[in-house]
């Protein structure tokens, strides 16, 4: 019974998701057509080449060899004016590793916040145990109770 409640509830999950995944598919298509208008017009870079179609149903099937993660700045055909994050390798291994210092920054901070709220808990606990033993003893005013 269990097991048919979380299977009904991840199902309606994904659908909720279905439409915000269908429109980052149309999204994505539009770009598609727009990069292949830019081409045609010749307002694009050397060589640029545009991504095969996406489709809401392929979504779940794409692997990690799919053509849809090629990086198409490989070939190094580009302009002068071409983004450096786009065709420079040094430029783009700095974002990845400004990127990476973030997150260990953003998971420091997660930790000192962690830290301090574990250290409250033990200073609580230590007084819990400092009372405790005061009433143990009988010296605490609430042991005469």
């Amino acid at each position: 019974m269990l097991a048919h409640h979380d299977h009904a509830q991840l199902k309606q999950s994904l659908n909720r998701r279905k439409g915000g995944n269908e429109r980052l598919v149309k999204s994505f298509e539009k770009l598609r057509q727009e990069m292949q208008d830019l081409i045609a017009c010749g307002n694009a870079p050397t060589g640029a080449t545009v991504p095969s179609q996406l489709s809401s149903k392929r979504l779940w099937d794409l692997d990690v060899d799919d053509d849809l993660w090629t990086d198409l700045a490989q070939d190094g055909q580009y302009q002068d004016d071409t983004p450096r994050w786009l065709c420079d390798e040094p430029t783009k291994q700095g974002i990845r590793a400004m990127l990476d210092l973030q997150r260990s920054d953003e998971e420091i901070e997660r930790l000192n916040h962690e830290c301090s709220v574990m250290d409250e808990w033990l200073q609580g606990q230590g007084e819990q145990l400092q009372l405790a033993c005061l009433i143990a003893q009988g010296t605490h005013p609430c042991s005469s109770l």
